[in-house]
């Protein structure tokens, strides 16, 4: 895909990460194309290349830190985020971004495992019902009026 015009690279770009100025990073973008054509592993540079890499590295990102509250974010990993003009003028388009597949960072994986939810859920009601019968029959037997 031939390099967008300025519209369509804001659509495109706020799906992913939208931050900093977006009209220097849409020059830069247009630069490296005409002037930098060839990644470090010998391939073309393009316009999909660039836009796929950035994804890639805001997924890690948010992968890794982004659930954390921001104030619990230390400075040095905030900076590792990168604007999609840093990420070109660091050549970051020349990485992987890859995330280990057996790691599971995802809240419900992390918590319960392989267990079905459904069947989490249907133990949990069973578990709030034994409860209320509990205590139900308590104030029954102290005469405690419900």
């Amino acid at each position: 895909m031939c390099t967008p015009d300025f519209d369509e690279f804001v659509d495109q770009i706020k799906q992913i990460y939208p931050e900093g100025d977006l009209s220097r990073a849409y020059d830069r973008i247009r630069w490296y194309l005409t002037n930098d054509p060839i990644c470090a592993n010998g391939k073309p540079l393009t316009y999909d290349l660039i836009m796929q890499k950035f994804s890639d590295h805001i997924r890690q990102w948010n992968t890794r830190y982004g659930k954390r509250d921001k104030k619990y974010l230390a400075r040095e990993i905030e900076e590792k985020r990168k604007t999609l003009y840093d990420f070109l003028g660091a050549k970051m388009y020349n990485q992987e971004f890859v995330m280990d597949g057996s790691i599971n960072l995802e809240r419900n994986g992390y918590l319960f495992g392989k267990f079905n939810l459904n069947y989490l859920d249907a133990q949990l009601t069973e578990f709030k019902t034994k409860i209320e019968n509990g205590k139900r029959k308590a104030r029954e037997q102290a005469g405690i009026p419900e």
